[in-house]
């Protein structure tokens, strides 16, 4: 199977979907195409079928439906089609500042795996988890900014680009316009990879209903 008849798979698994399968980056076409299939995620299985790693990424991305299927279907009831998947807020501080933690050590091993000391340094300052009930702007925003890159250049660098896989890379930022929760989902299928799921505890926190960013030496999560 080539990428333009997998495109043509992916459209025909949802009625009255459109695409140019003729376009120069198919991936355009399938913006916001895991929404299809909400609430539950019915059916989401014939996605992956003609994927490498294929159940491994359905199996990560099956908790993003069971995460936010109560809340779409009351958005269901009250007329309205959620753009996003959003999970509601736990509120469990205890969890959070767990997960908190967890994320902290997780991206010091990627920056150990990367050997960048620069971004070693940084984290070896990190020593405080803050949660707040709304985004707080960064008071320094470098240590952010730089994991946000050293992420995105890993990432760049070693997804599969001329596979079938590569054609989902929108419909998986647009589950919630997150480049971290796409690489988590799709971490099966990088090549140069740490054998330390480094997203996990990230994607834990979203599943909670928060988010959360590096200050200089702090964890902020936040709603």
């Amino acid at each position: 199977m080539d990428k333009k008849q997998y495109a043509e798979h992916l459209a025909q698994l949802v009625p009255g979907i459109e695409i140019d399968i003729e376009k120069r980056d198919l991936s355009d076409e399938f913006y916001a195409y895991f929404q299809c299939f909400m609430p539950d995620g019915k059916d989401i299985e014939k996605v992956f079928v003609s994927l490498e790693k294929g159940q491994e990424l359905l199996e990560r991305i099956i908790p993003i439906y069971e995460a936010t299927q109560q809340k779409t279907l009351q958005q269901f009831k009250e007329g309205i089609s959620p753009g996003y998947f959003c999970p509601d807020s736990t509120g469990n501080k205890e969890l959070l500042e767990h997960l908190g933690k967890a994320h902290i050590e997780s991206i010091k091993i990627f920056s150990q795996f990367l050997e960048d000391k620069e971004l070693e340094q940084m984290l070896e300052n990190v020593h405080e988890i803050v949660i707040y009930e709304e985004e707080r702007e960064l008071k320094n925003d470098y240590l952010n900014s730089y994991l946000y890159d050293t992420i995105s250049d890993w990432s760049i660098e070693n997804e599969d680009g001329d596979g079938l896989i590569s054609i989902l890379n929108e419909a998986y930022y647009s589950i919630n316009c997150d480049y971290y929760l796409s690489y988590y989902l799709r971490f099966p299928t990088f090549k140069n990879k740490p054998e330390h799921d480094f997203l996990k505890s990230y994607f834990e926190i979203w599943k909670a209903g928060y988010y959360c960013k590096f200050d200089k030496t702090k964890l902020i999560i936040y709603k």
